[in-house]
């Protein structure tokens, strides 16, 4: 693990379980909103296969606000339309996809190569000290009580073991989610469960393409055809499996290419995958038991004929990251300094002539239980800063304090606050009287 100077507590504000696109941008989000996260992923490295292959302009809009958005789109293709087309290749109606910007300020639709784009959201995450990141390593157990939760991990090349405590644990680890299970949450079947075998592919040379989709609304095969998935030379089928066919019949490299046959050879392109995947329609009944929570395909899973699978992951996390963000306190880093370390900071200001200013809104909500003096107490010129709106749960509150016991800087600010200040309201004086009366 990284050893970070900031973070030397054991606890972390956020422990995420699984480290795909979901879980990859929520490390992002929270890294970037100074969080204390630690991360684990049973697999080695980013998943070699293309999977999802569509994101739309919120989901950019959400890697903007991340700083990762213009080197995403420099992956990725605009994505047009769908053709739906009979037997006979008459169409039947079209899915028509709009041009320019959208109102996220992106494009509509992109289509993306998906190892290429984790690559980016995982460098992204590396920008963050307090972000911790461990592979190969599988979540066993997970507990939790009232104050955090509590992860066994173990380490899957060499057996180790590790226990993490943490306030919250995100279970981004897929429809097979192990944080679903330890939550004890059932799943309710929407109804589709159907076979498709899913081709990627990757041309040698050129070769005449449709540029939009095409659903081919076949009897005989219903088939989905997506091109440039994230590059120009990429694309994809996806073919309904029919009544007698078996997965390891399809899955043959030669049975593959008789079924692409109609459209190229093996000269034109080399396989990249081939595999059978059942595609589900599921919710999960509950997306949070206390301390634990679902997003992405650990909540919900759904056919990727709408390209919306990957896109409803990562808005559950953008959607769960601000949450987090604002309830998990010791904000940023979740670490509050010592004694010992606040009265070496007070010799080392002092020695040096300097004026110390410590933000403590967060002082009271201490999870050892062991209060620490304001810092103000410490050091003869330290200003404290507190307000009532953090630990004393009284949000919309504009009250707070600034407390030294050097009367020169005292005085200042009181001179500055004629000219930069307004009165609070009498009832959030009063809130504020009866809260403080309450210690």
């Amino acid at each position: 693990m990284t050893t970070d100077p900031y973070l030397k507590t054991d606890l972390y504000d956020v422990a995420i379980v699984g480290y795909g696109p979901a879980g990859e941008t929520l490390a992002n989000l929270l890294g970037q909103a100074g969080k204390k996260v630690i991360v684990f992923e049973k697999e080695e490295s980013v998943y070699h296969a293309p999977r999802a292959s569509h994101l739309d302009g919120e989901v950019m809009r959400i890697y903007q606000s991340i700083g990762l958005a213009e080197k995403i789109e420099k992956v990725t293709i605009g994505a047009k339309g769908y053709h739906f087309l009979n037997a006979e290749g008459r169409l039947l109606t079209e899915l028509v996809r709009r041009d320019g910007k959208g109102p996220h300020g992106w494009n509509h639709h992109y289509r993306f190569h998906q190892p290429v784009l984790e690559g980016l959201l995982r460098k992204g995450a590396e920008r963050f000290g307090n972000v911790h990141v461990h592979l190969c390593h599988e979540v066993t157990r997970i507990e939790q009580n009232e104050h955090h939760s509590a992860i066994l991990a173990k380490n899957r090349k060499d057996g180790t073991t590790r226990e993490t405590k943490a306030l919250y644990t995100i279970g981004c680890d897929g429809a097979r989610s192990t944080v679903a299970k330890w939550m004890g949450t059932v799943k309710r079947d929407v109804g589709l469960h159907e076979p498709w075998l899913v081709v990627d592919i990757k041309l040698k040379r050129q070769v005449n393409l449709p540029n939009t989709g095409i659903q081919y609304c076949e009897p005989a095969r219903p088939t989905t055809f997506i091109p440039y998935v994230g590059a120009r030379d990429r694309f994809r089928w996806e073919m309904k499996v029919l009544p007698g066919e078996t997965k390891e019949e399809l899955e043959e490299p030669e049975r593959v290419w008789e079924l692409l046959s109609r459209w190229l050879t093996p000269e034109d392109a080399e396989l990249e995958r081939a595999a059978v995947y059942m595609f589900h329609s599921t919710i999960t009944e509950r997306w949070r038991n206390n301390r634990l929570f679902l997003a992405g395909d650990a909540a919900h899973q759904m056919p990727p004929f709408l390209g919306q699978g990957m896109c409803a992951g990562i808005r559950d996390v953008a959607n769960l990251s601000w949450k987090l963000a604002i309830n998990t306190p010791n904000n940023p880093t979740g670490y509050t300094l010592s004694l010992d370390e606040m009265t070496a900071i007070a010799e080392i200001a002092r020695e040096n002539h300097i004026h110390v200013f410590c933000d403590e809104v967060y002082k009271g909500l201490e999870f050892d239980g062991n209060r620490l003096p304001w810092f103000a107490d410490v050091y003869e010129n330290a200003v404290s800063l507190g307000v009532m709106s953090k630990a004393y749960g009284l949000s919309g509150l504009r009250i707070g304090w600034i407390g030294t016991q050097n009367k020169e800087i005292y005085d200042k600010m009181i001179g500055f606050k004629n000219y930069t200040s307004i009165c609070s309201s009498a009832p959030s004086e009063f809130l504020s009287m009866v809260a403080l009366s309450q210690l």
